[in-house]
Formats: C-alpha cells, sequence, structure tokens
C-alpha cells in the first residue's frame, strides 16, 4: 500500500489532541452527503411527480383521442374498424362527451359526461380497479333508471352516495337570453372512482354509450375514440399521422398534446428547482476547500518532515488528492444510502402527502433512478476533486525549511 494512503487517511482521523481537525473533516463528509441526498431527492420528487401525473392522464385518457369537430362522427362502426387496422394501435373505444348539469337537490353543478361503452373502454383502462364504493355498471334497475358512475370530487361536492338519483339536464340547445327547455334524465349513482387527479375526480361521470346516444340524441353516433397503441412512445408519431390520415373536421391528439399547459409547467419549474438544490451541493464544495486548507496549515511541520526525508512535491500533491476524494466517496455512499431510504419510506407509507386540488396527486412520489444517483455522484466526485486541487497545490509548495520555521 502506498504510503501516501497512509499518512492520507491519519490525516483525515487524528488523536485527541487534534480532533478538531478530524471534527471538521466530519462536518464537511455530513454536509457534502446532505447536499447530495438533497440534490437525489429533488430529481427523485421531480420525475415522481411528472411520471405520475403522466400515468394518471394515460389511465384516464388513453395514449390518443381522434374525434370531429362537426357534431360527431355518424358512421362510428366503420371508422372504428379502420383505426383497429393500424398496426401501432392494440385497443380502441368509442365515446360521447358532452357538457352538463348534475343535480342533487338542492346542489348542482357543471359535469362532464362521458358515455361509453364498458366492455371496449375496459381493454384500455382498468378503470373498475380506480372503484372506491359500488360497483362499475349501468344497467337500467326495477324503476327502468340508468346508472351512472362519479368522480369521488364530485360526489362529495353533490353530498350524493351509491344509490341516490341524481339528475342530468343537457345544455346542448340552451341559447343565451332564452329560458332554456333542458332535456333532463334520472339516473342512479352506481359506483364511485377516485383517480386521485382532482381535474378527473371533480368534472367527468360515466353512463353508458347507448343511454348516452339516446339523452344527446346521436343515434349511432359518437363524439370521438380512446385510442390505446403497443408502445405509448409512439403516441405523438401516431397523432400527425392519423392528422395526415383524417383531414377536417377531424382532429387526433396524443395525450402530452391534451395536457400540454400542464407538462409546460412541469418541466419549466425543474430548472429553478434544480439550480437551487444544487447550491447546497456548491456550498460544501466550498467548505471542502476550507477543510482541506485547515489540514494544510495544521500539517505544515509533518509537510516539511516529509520533504526533507525525500517525498516530492508531487507525493505531497498526492496525499491532499487523496483526503479530498476519500471525503467525497465517503459522503457519496452515505448521501446515496440517504436519499435511498428516505425515498423508500416516502414511497412505501406516504409520509409527505400533499393538496392532490393544487397538485394532481395526494402523495409526493419519489420516482429514484440509477441515471440520476450516476450522474449527482460523478458530479460530486469531480468537484471534490477540484476542491482539493487549491489546498493540494499550496501544500506542494511548501519549502522544508519554511514548513519547520513556522511550526
Amino acid at each position: 500500500m502506498a504510503y501516501e494512503y497512509l499518512i492520507a487517511k491519519s490525516y483525515l482521523v487524528q488523536k485527541k489532541e487534534t480532533g478538531f481537525i478530524t471534527l471538521i473533516t466530519y462536518i464537511s463528509i455530513a454536509g457534502l452527503a446532505i447536499g447530495i441526498a438533497s440534490l437525489i431527492l429533488t430529481l427523485g420528487v421531480l420525475n415522481g411527480f411528472e411520471n405520475a401525473v403522466k400515468n394518471k392522464v394515460i389511465g384516464f385518457q388513453a395514449h390518443l383521442k381522434l374525434y370531429s369537430y362537426r357534431g360527431g362522427i355518424r358512421n362510428a362502426e366503420e371508422e372504428l374498424a379502420k383505426i383497429r387496422e393500424y398496426e401501432e394501435v392494440e385497443a380502441v373505444s368509442p365515446y360521447i362527451e358532452k357538457e352538463c348539469i348534475i343535480r342533487f337537490d338542492p346542489v348542482s353543478d357543471g359535469v362532464l359526461i362521458r358515455g361509453i361503452d364498458p366492455e371496449q373502454f375496459n381493454r384500455l383502462i382498468d378503470i373498475r380497479s380506480y372503484i372506491t364504493e359500488g360497483e362499475f355498471e349501468f344497467s337500467m334497475n326495477e324503476d327502468d333508471v340508468s346508472g351512472i358512475v362519479l368522480g369521488s370530487g364530485l360526489a362529495a361536492k353533490l353530498g350524493v352516495e351509491v344509490g341516490n338519483y341524481i339528475i342530468i339536464a343537457n345544455l346542448e340547445n340552451i341559447s343565451p337570453g332564452i329560458v332554456p327547455d333542458m332535456d333532463q334524465d334520472l339516473f342512479e349513482v352506481r359506483a364511485v372512482y377516485n383517480f386521485g387527479m382532482s381535474d378527473f375526480d371533480n368534472l367527468y361521470a360515466f353512463i353508458s354509450l347507448d343511454q348516452a346516444q339516446g339523452f344527446f340524441r346521436m343515434p349511432g353516433a359518437i363524439s370521438g375514440m380512446d385510442i390505446m397503441l403497443h408502445d405509448e412512445s409512439l403516441s405523438r408519431e401516431m397523432a400527425i399521422r392519423l392528422r395526415e390520415d383524417y383531414k377536417y373536421p377531424f382532429m387526433a391528439q396524443s395525450w402530452y398534446e391534451m395536457n400540454i399547459f400542464l407538462f409546460n409547467w412541469i418541466s419549466f419549474t425543474k430548472l429553478p428547482i434544480l439550480i437551487a438544490f444544487g447550491m447546497i451541493v456548491l456550498v460544501a464544495g466550498i467548505n471542502l476547500i476550507s477543510t482541506l486548507i485547515l489540514i494544510v496549515v495544521e500539517k505544515q511541520r509533518d509537510i516539511g518532515i516529509l520533504k526533507s526525508m525525500g517525498s516530492s512535491s508531487r507525493s505531497i500533491l498526492k496525499i491532499f488528492m487523496i483526503d479530498g476524494f476519500i471525503i467525497g466517496v465517503t459522503a457519496v455512499i452515505f448521501g446515496s444510502g440517504l436519499a435511498y431510504f428516505i425515498g423508500w419510506l416516502q414511497n412505501e407509507y406516504g409520509l409527505v402527502t400533499i393538496d392532490k386540488d393544487v397538485y394532481y396527486i395526494s402523495d409526493v412520489p419519489v420516482d429514484l433512478v440509477l441515471s440520476n444517483f450516476l450522474l449527482i455522484n460523478t458530479i460530486a466526485l469531480v468537484l471534490c476533486i477540484i476542491a482539493t486541487v487549491y489546498p493540494a497545490w499550496k501544500a506542494a509548495r511548501l519549502q522544508p525549511s519554511e514548513a519547520v520555521r513556522i511550526e
């Protein structure tokens, strides 16, 4: 084992009479470890938040949506068959989507009614896994009343429970200044779902496609089609292709395009947050420089003795570079371990919760990926090595006679 390593190690773990330097070293390691853990967790939370929102969106809206601007798609079965011929398409589900008023005396609210074919829709989205009360079905009951499934936020605002009857009013033919003669129908609440995203839970209600076609006077027609692909990454490319194949009045949008403002906001917030937490690592690096300078000052006599015994400036430089490297590696190990442990605790137990009405999800997700660990730890180690350059250079320049005389 090279003597430079042994000397460097002894400088970091010193005797009691010079233990103050050791304490400063431990503080430097702790500061750098906390900085590394903070940066890893920050990236993990940002990635986790983006992935969670993305999964929520895809879980409700599918990969693609093809719809018509002009009163719906009349030849629905023919168009559905055409879409299924694309080799990238895994499943297709027709839907009708309309704005309505929902009422449960004395409360009323706006709602987006979405008529679906349960069998086809379930091939895209396992909505039954999100049901918290009741059963996901729309068949007529003994009073000839169809079923409706509400989001948890909407159900809470109305104060309804499974089994209650509610009124849906169609706003399609209302004109300003005219007393509305709205089409109304009675529905029985069969189930309540919770996607965990307020934009969906507070706004959408599901009924059967057949019931929607009758209620909105669209026999045999649909508003559009939800499309699930074999590979989600092809959604933007497939949207462009469908826009080329289906001209006006048709429109195709990927899940990203339907929520572009949301994901642009997420991307915009990443950079300033990373810069802010990256400053912690930078401060820890400056603290490391101070620690190594203190070690150099405290060890001037040792440096003079080593040089008088024949050690080269290069060996002295190597001693303090090794010190910085040891501090960096130790901080990386502890920082990575701390980040992983905190991330595991959060994902396992959901210790930190947030308001889903504001942030779209209820628990802070932490997505810890290997690439983030490698990137941040590499940057931290490089920073540690750079931080050692000046103190090591100062130590290497000391002359034996000068070092002993100063001591």
